[in-house]
């Protein structure tokens, strides 16, 4: 197994370009945005290891899994920039050979490019994903309105029939309403889970093997959006082997 650190960001952080960091507090809206809960308050039924401490009192009372959670987040070191992450990505498949890509949040985007720089991406596993992709030539219509907006990203069509050619699973936890929220960052959730429908049935409708699978329809709740790192880690890894299995590729 591979971990990637993506160019100028964690441990790829030398970078030849520079960049301005600002700092800018964003616990409490991460803290809904990644749906833990609504701040301070964890869901009932959270999955995310909450030990003793009330984040809502005073930063020395966090609970010591939301403090390490926290100490995570890190910065680009860098400009973001797609062409040079999925350049590198797909130099790495070129190193090692055929495997199995999994995406995780923003990176699902540069998921989608990389297999279409590369054969060696056998399968695709993406969680949460925020981003999508379409042939330019069948764009969807944007989902949303303002800040909750999300905007399918276009392929060339020749790009987007890559895509169809591999096994595709996009993978949601829980408290996505299946209405409407009136929190934005859940709002966003919800038009997320809308375009990545849209996205699975413009794969199949060429052909190819694209699911989407919510936890709480194998009755798995209170999940967050880091499913593989909560408490229940390894229920959620047996669900990916199971799908690795169900599609001949465990061997990689």
């Amino acid at each position: 197994m591979h971990i990637i650190d993506q160019p100028r960001t964690g441990r790829a952080g030398t970078s030849t370009q520079g960049i301005t960091l600002t700092p800018t507090p964003g616990d409490q809206d991460l803290f809904v945005a990644w749906r833990l809960g609504v701040w301070p308050n964890f869901y009932p039924d959270t999955k995310f290891p909450q030990g003793a401490g009330n984040p809502s009192l005073s930063p020395t009372d966090v609970p010591p899994a939301l403090n390490q959670f926290f100490r995570q987040m890190t910065v680009n070191t860098g400009p973001s920039d797609r062409t040079v992450i999925t350049a590198g990505v797909a130099a790495l498949f070129a190193e090692i050979g055929p495997a199995v890509l999994l995406t995780h949040s923003a990176s699902g985007i540069l998921g989608w490019v990389t297999a279409t720089l590369t054969p060696n991406v056998r399968a695709i596993y993406a969680y949460e994903p925020t981003d999508y992709a379409f042939p330019s030539n069948a764009l969807p219509a944007p989902i949303g309105t303002g800040a909750a907006q999300i905007t399918p990203k276009p392929l060339s069509p020749s790009d987007f029939q890559k895509l169809t050619k591999i096994p595709i699973r996009i993978q949601y936890s829980d408290h996505i309403p299946s209405t409407s929220s009136p929190y934005v960052r859940v709002q966003t959730w919800i038009n997320r889970v809308a375009m990545g429908k849209l996205m699975v049935a413009a794969i199949n409708k060429k052909g190819g093997n694209a699911s989407i699978l919510h936890l709480p329809d194998l009755g798995i709740h209170g999940n967050t959006h880091f499913s593989f790192a909560d408490v229940n880690n390894v229920q959620i890894a047996d669900i990916l082997s199971r799908w690795l299995d169900q599609h001949g590729l465990d061997r990689y």
